[in-house]
């Protein structure tokens, strides 16, 4: 997997970056992956933007644990200023704190906390508000006028069409 990681010149050299990746593979892919950037990148928090396999198990992969972390960006990701940092048991604060104040500085971004699990914090929030709300209009359908009035008193989304 080596032979396809490429580093630009001084890559080692950079004190603040945040590396994401995406692979779309298993978890040993995942695995292998963190153990090559942790030989080939120095001093970055390494992060994952999969929520299917626990942080720790990719810290575990590294010789540095406490910088490995998740970050997950929502989609629209222009559009959409939340962003979940997500710390294991071995993350460390100074790792957390500088992840969160680059992503609110540099990327300007509204990061939040939350701790290694399967989903995302939003994802939690989420599903039971809209299979309640399913739920709701399965059982006595409001005028659309209605509805569509309060998912955009409630959502205040930049995607939401209101209006």
């Amino acid at each position: 997997m080596s032979s396809r990681i490429r580093c630009p010149a001084g890559l080692g050299e950079v004190s603040a970056v945040v590396l994401q990746q995406s692979l779309r593979d298993v978890e040993s892919a995942y695995r292998n992956f963190f153990a090559t950037l942790d030989k080939v990148i120095e001093e970055a928090i390494l992060a994952s933007n999969t929520s299917s396999i626990p942080i720790m198990k990719l810290a575990g992969a590294t010789g540095r644990p406490d910088q490995v972390m998740g970050t997950y960006f929502f989609n629209p990701v222009p559009a959409m200023p939340l962003v979940e940092l997500v710390g294991s048991l071995h993350t460390s604060d100074a790792s957390m704190d500088r992840a969160e104040s680059g992503v609110a500085q540099t990327l300007d971004k509204q990061p939040i906390r939350s701790k290694d699990r399967a989903g995302f914090v939003v994802g939690a929030l989420l599903v039971p508000y809209l299979s309640s709300a399913c739920a709701w209009w399965r059982r006595a359908s409001p005028p659309s006028t209605t509805s569509a009035r309060a998912w955009c008193s409630a959502a205040r989304t930049q995607w939401a069409r209101c209006g």
